[in-house]
């Protein structure tokens, strides 16, 4: 299954380290939009002053 992931000539190193990258993107892209789904925590610009 891991060889599916990786591409000719990568080392198995390679494609979990690449694999472990996309997961945190991942992880960090869901804790981004979970913020912005929050937008009562927002306070517009025009109301800061």
């Amino acid at each position: 299954m891991l060889k599916s992931f990786g591409r000719k000539g990568e080392t198995y190193d390679r494609t979990i380290r690449d694999l472990m990258e996309k997961a945190e993107y991942v992880d960090f892209m869901e804790r981004q939009y979970g913020i912005l789904e929050k937008k009562e925590d927002f306070v517009p610009l025009d109301e800061i002053s």
